[in-house]
């Protein structure tokens, strides 16, 4: 039987089909509407939905691990015995304990039952992806870190890319193209002003490390363009990019770098105290 009370998703109309099996995805949905330019909301949930059995598995053995019912340290249950409670086939749920190992979420131990592992300090960058799909175990402290990172990663980039291929940055920034007043249709043109910066920087890794919080940021930033004010300082950061753009990088680094930090203080000043490490997770007692 299937879970009634899976999670909602942010996602893209094509990766609505990993949920669901067959080449529409709409027949499984119970709630499926537009939040964005290119992002949709969904909500998986019955009893008798196509859901692909490994993102059930997948889904449930995540929800369980982050909302601290198996925290770090926990053995999972037999293999047998967990299969049968999720409704799948053995087969199934060891493809899916080998994804959630190499993600860093578990270790499998043959011969004994697989472990929930610290994933903060076990788990690779595909984690933050895959927490953007479950916001309400997010930390707000972790965005707090990747605004940090931002200003570490950002403006270089920004510098770069008005040596490189100031054009390709300059073409968003048209009045046509600016966005209105939409949270969120602004927090999706801001990432990707971002995300063709770094693209005419010709900074690969940066990208990929970026790619990895797209779901974060734009799911933070959302929250953060809701104030009028954050909207009109971006406005006038992206008029003041365009003619800098072909005729002085530095400053078009120094602006971007101002642009962040604000960001930063303004998060912080919605959520006080968010600078600070929250502990993410508890560990199981010891038997």
């Amino acid at each position: 039987m299937m879970n009634k009370n899976l999670q909602t998703f942010e996602t893209s109309f094509n990766e609505m089909r990993k949920y669901c099996q067959g080449p529409d995805p709409a027949p499984c949905l119970t709630e499926f509407h537009r939040t964005g330019m290119t992002s949709y909301q969904i909500r998986i949930q019955g009893d008798s939905m196509p859901i692909r059995p490994s993102v059930h598995t997948e889904h449930n053995i995540l929800h369980r691990i982050l909302s601290g019912t198996w925290p770090e340290g926990t053995s999972l249950p037999p293999e047998r015995e967990l299969a049968e409670s999720l409704g799948v086939t053995r087969p199934t749920l060891r493809e899916t304990l080998k994804l959630l190992e190499r993600q860093g979420w578990i270790t499998i131990r043959h011969g004994r039952s697989s472990v929930v592992n610290d994933f903060w300090k076990s788990g690779g960058m595909g984690i933050l992806s895959t927490l953007a799909r479950y916001t309400e175990f997010i930390p707000l402290s972790l965005i707090t870190e990747l605004l940090e990172l931002r200003i570490e990663l950002l403006p270089p980039c920004a510098r770069l890319a008005a040596i490189h291929n100031p054009a390709s940055v300059a073409a968003l920034l048209t009045p046509d193209q600016m966005p209105g007043e939409d949270p969120r249709i602004f927090s999706e043109f801001d990432w990707h002003l971002q995300e063709t910066m770094i693209l005419a920087a010709g900074r690969r890794v940066s990208l990929l490390m970026y790619n990895d919080f797209k779901a974060l940021f734009i799911n933070g930033g959302t929250l953060y363009f809701q104030s009028s004010e954050t909207r009109e300082e971006s406005m006038e950061y992206y008029a003041a990019l365009p003619d800098l753009l072909f005729t002085d990088p530095d400053a078009v680094e120094k602006i971007a770098a101002d642009a962040m930090k604000k960001s930063l203080a303004y998060w912080q000043s919605l959520f006080p105290g968010t600078a600070d490490a929250e502990e993410p997770t508890t560990k199981a007692e010891e038997p």
